[in-house]
């Protein structure tokens, strides 16, 4: 190994960095074109500096590997508790406008009742185009002898489009749940949203 050898060896970690200057790399170049022995140095340095960075880059992925699952989960967390809440929030927001409920009397306006036997008839409507019939039901005290008649209104929609309603309720139907004697009734009263919300419907003469 001569003289030039030695520069060259020493040179060659700045040659393959990129870090020596244009005179040094055409001195090696040059050396190399001619140097059998530090070109395949120059080779295996190369081969080790390739290695390295794999090896390093590898490393760099499996410490990031354990950050990007957990990333992961964290946004698949995050996304599945925005769909869970955006599908409670559609569930309330359905059943809130789908509830049935009582309205107040000055909403409503009775057109008919009639008590024939042990049938009570009630016709009415209400008063706001938004909201519409959906069924009722009825309170009675046996010791005052009233009737408290009660029906259950919801926004409108497609299966319940109009506050109209015409009932006629037997109350002697064995089959029915609340089967007790109308004849014994003196008084109905049609019942709103509160329990002092309350008008006089029909008496008995």
């Amino acid at each position: 190994m001569d003289h030039k050898c030695e520069i060259v060896r020493d040179l060659l970690p700045t040659y393959i960095d990129g870090l020596c200057s244009d005179e040094s790399k055409e001195f090696i170049e040059n050396h190399i074109n001619d140097c059998q022995s530090c070109k395949e140095i120059l080779h295996d340095m190369r081969a080790e500096v390739s290695l390295t960075d794999e090896n390093e880059k590898l490393t760099s992925l499996k410490a990031k590997k354990p950050f990007k699952k957990l990333r992961n989960r964290l946004i698949f967390s995050i996304s599945s508790a925005f769909i869970l809440l955006a599908i409670l929030c559609g569930i309330f927001v359905y059943d809130f406008l789908n509830k049935a409920n009582p309205v107040a009397t000055n909403e409503l306006f009775i057109q008919e009742v009639e008590v024939v036997g042990e049938t009570l008839t009630i016709v009415g409507d209400t008063t706001s185009s938004a909201l519409g019939f959906h069924g009722y039901e009825f309170m009675y005290s046996e010791d005052e002898e009233t009737l408290y008649f009660i029906p259950r209104y919801q926004l409108v929609n497609k299966h319940y489009s109009s506050g109209r309603f015409e009932i006629s309720h037997d109350f002697g139907d064995n089959q029915r749940m609340d089967t007790f004697d109308i004849s014994n009734m003196n008084q109905i009263f049609l019942q709103g949203k509160s329990s002092d919300d309350r008008k006089l419907i029909w008496e008995r003469e």
